[in-house]
């Protein structure tokens, strides 16, 4: 089942290996009860486009017309392959890669937090490499932070 985070009652669903309908009947159970914590229960669907059509057939109801206190989030890459009758009931939100200059303030941010250094070279390889995409900067940055300029430039 989904992963809670106690500030708040936050539940994360990883629909690519829990995406079906017993998954689904749990989160519509879930959802009739008030929050315990805090005032709001969110549901976060990573990989939503994997959600099954039974599955995504089932939320159209919680989707529709949800309690005051329910929010779903759909997260996908693939949003032309959700279920249409499940997508129109959402408010779409698309997320652009970064631009460089953000790329490189959020390297350099990060070097200075682990009080590390590169060269101006493989900063700029990074940021190319990450696609604008600043979890793929940090999970790069993380392999390659400590390691010597030839690891560096193999990894990136």
């Amino acid at each position: 089942m989904p992963k809670e985070c106690h500030s708040t009652e936050f539940f994360e669903l990883d629909v690519a290996n829990t995406r079906g309908i017993d998954t689904i009947r749990e989160v519509i159970e879930i959802s009739r009860f008030l929050p315990t914590m805090g005032r709001m229960k969110v549901f976060l669907f990573d990989e939503a486009h994997q959600i099954t059509g039974a599955a995504a057939e089932a939320l159209l109801k919680l989707a529709g017309e949800p309690p005051r206190y329910i929010y779903l989030i759909f997260c996908t890459t693939n949003p032309e392959d959700m279920l249409g009758t499940l997508k129109n009931r959402c408010t779409i939100f698309s997320l652009n890669p970064l631009d460089e200059d953000t790329m490189r303030a959020l390297i350099v941010r990060v070097l200075g937090q682990e009080k590390a250094e590169l060269s101006p070279e493989i900063i700029q390889k990074l940021i190319k490499a990450s696609e604008g995409i600043a979890r793929k900067a940090l999970m790069l940055l993380g392999d390659i932070i400590g390691s010597d300029k030839d690891e560096q430039e193999r990894v990136l």
